[in-house]
């Protein structure tokens, strides 16, 4: 009877010795290493600077970073630079913040995509090691004059959503280089500077929909110096991206001066506020005036839009479709000097 004992016990110790030496291996193998902030020495107290612990998360490649429930005051941005530390992204539940008190981006994101859309122009590299990289569920507030929420560059298929971005400058910043971006179920919200900033960048298919992108006080969605094919906006509120006083800006600006942006379409949103901004419009297209085709090839339809200084304005703007809206309190007050 004690031999069958001890030889249960023996049986046992050794399996239990096992299993905790395979958990230890794989804590410690890259598949097992944690995404957590908190496992990495993050607080999220709203006080404490969490910023190396963040990063150190997104330098140990565990994948998409983790933000449990918390405010988590960083300092400066939070690099993810696919190409180095493979596939990643940063998600919550819904219940966590980052608070930058810090000039630039909260998050800035980098990869390597030269290509164009055409699958045949995606690296191997692009492919394996900086696939769907998504940013979810989550807030970013700012706490400095030149706080911004995420800036992207060098990406293909990336996914922003159930984001609420405010107080900041600039809500997401797409500059560079990027194929395929997503942008869905965003709340843009009370931020000194412009929503959803294209600048300086070279895209083909951006999709930015079921979002409220409002109270931006410098332009809701804004596109400049920037080479663009198919950008699609549809079933949003984009209103209040103005401000009384301030410089002329409109709640969807596409701006050709230098550069070019054909294809795509603005439907089933509705665009509105404040018609005590002079000089600002819900729609605005300003172009070229010896190359009006360097804006236009879209259709706008099946909205709502009303109560701006001027409802749409088109300036050398060609191909332009307007269809099936409803307008409402148009203000015509006449443009300020520089459109």
């Amino acid at each position: 009877m004690l031999a069958a004992l001890r030889t249960i016990l023996l049986t046992s110790m050794r399996t239990l010795l096992f299993f905790l030496a395979a958990g230890l291996a794989q804590a410690q193998s890259p598949v097992g290493k944690s995404n957590s902030v908190r496992d990495h020495g993050a607080r999220g107290d709203g006080s404490a600077d969490d910023t190396a612990a963040i990063q150190r998360t997104v330098d140990a490649g565990a994948g998409a970073v983790f933000l449990p429930r918390g405010s988590y005051r960083i300092t400066k941005p939070i690099l993810l630079d696919l190409a180095r530390v493979g596939p990643g992204g940063f998600r919550g539940d819904g219940t966590a913040s980052l608070i930058l008190a810090g000039a630039g981006p909260a998050i800035s994101i980098t990869g390597s995509h030269r290509g164009t859309a055409d699958p045949k122009s995606v690296t191997a590299q692009t492919a394996e090691r900086e696939r769907s990289t998504l940013i979810d569920g989550f807030s970013i507030t700012g706490a400095h004059a030149e706080a911004d929420g995420i800036r992207v560059e060098g990406t293909i298929h990336a996914i922003f959503s159930r984001l609420l971005l405010t107080r900041l400058r600039h809500g997401i910043v797409l500059t560079g280089r990027n194929r395929n971006i997503l942008i869905a179920e965003v709340n843009v919200y009370d931020n000194t500077g412009i929503g959803i900033l294209l600048e300086k960048l070279s895209l083909h298919q951006v999709n930015i929909s079921n979002s409220h992108i409002s109270y931006n006080q410098a332009g809701g969605i804004v596109v400049r110096e920037s080479e663009v094919r198919n950008l699609q906006i549809g079933t949003c509120d984009i209103e209040a991206n103005m401000m009384v006083g301030g410089p002329p800006t409109a709640n969807v600006l596409f701006d050709t001066r230098t550069g070019s942006i054909r294809e795509g379409a603005l439907t089933g949103s509705t665009l509105q506020h404040y018609g005590k901004a002079r000089g600002s419009a819900n729609i605005r297209f300003i172009g070229q005036p010896d190359a009006p085709r360097k804006v236009g090839f879209f259709s706008i339809s099946a909205n709502h839009i009303s109560d701006t200084d001027q409802n749409i304005h088109l300036r050398h703007a060609r191909g332009v479709n307007i269809t099936g809206n409803t307008f409402g309190y148009g203000v015509t007050g006449g443009t300020k000097p520089g459109f």
